[in-house]
């Protein structure tokens, strides 16, 4: 439960910070707001890598066979990761004027397959171990 909990409320938060650049004009984010939301994803991230660790030890202890499902939860949460930061990346330097909007549309588009693409795997891992646990 609590590592579909943890990854639910990253997922969620991440979700809902880029729904609010997608719905902002070009130039209307502020740098410092573009640093506080890349502090608030490493903290997100450092968050989930810690509790991830907490909830591995015991997993580890108590179901051994699932350590491979784990190692790929780790990975895609990783991969997750690197989309989000590529996504906030985008975002800031759309906002600051380093790319036109044609190209921004473009690269968005490519980044928001690919965030979802690694969402929804990163949720399948996380299903995935939970039915193998209430097994």
């Amino acid at each position: 439960e609590e590592l579909v909990i943890l990854f639910e409320e990253k997922t969620g938060a991440i979700e809902n910070i880029i729904q609010s650049y997608r719905s902002k004009s070009k130039g209307s984010v502020s740098r410092g707001k573009l640093a506080e939301t890349k502090r608030y994803f490493e903290s997100l991230k450092g968050k989930s890598a810690g509790k991830m660790g907490e909830i591995r030890s015991k997993i580890n202890i108590s179901e051994p066979h699932i350590i491979n499902n784990l190692v790929e939860l780790s990975n895609s949460d990783k991969e997750y990761n690197r989309a989000v930061f590529d996504i906030i990346k985008l975002y800031e330097q759309y906002h600051t004027g380093k790319i036109r909007e044609d190209t921004f549309v473009k690269l968005r588009k490519m980044h928001q397959k690919r965030f979802d693409k690694t969402k929804d795997r990163l949720m399948e891992k996380v299903e995935n171990i939970h039915s193998e646990l209430e097994r």
